[in-house]
């Protein structure tokens, strides 16, 4: 399991990359060029397995190792907690990133 802390406003979409070929600990040596393991799904939910609520995601994978997750909505001054569960081809491992998503106001420099 990896977690990540990000940030957005309620009206931004952004696309968030994560690479677990790139990642330090276990899944890097699922993944490395050498490997044998691709992702072969996701599953996004909150942090209990429950759908998402105020927040949209849209989520896709390059067939290896990078997964794209697009965020949008959101309410100010809320945190969510995303999981997104990758299931690995062809050994069907499962790992997951959860993401602690702030949604917030943007800075503003004075």
């Amino acid at each position: 399991m990896r977690q990540v802390f990000a940030e957005k406003t309620p009206g931004e979409d952004l696309p968030f990359y994560f690479d677990f070929a790139a990642d330090e600990g276990d899944a890097r040596d699922l993944f490395v060029p050498n490997g044998t393991e691709s992702i072969a799904s996701q599953t996004i939910t909150d942090w209990n397995g429950s759908a998402l609520t105020d927040i949209t995601v849209a989520d896709s994978n390059d067939g290896a190792a990078e997964m794209l997750l697009r965020i949008s909505g959101g309410v100010l001054n809320s945190t969510k907690y995303i999981r997104a569960r990758i299931t690995t081809s062809p050994a069907a491992y499962k790992l997951d990133l959860i993401i602690e998503l702030y949604i917030r106001h943007p800075k503003v420099e004075t």
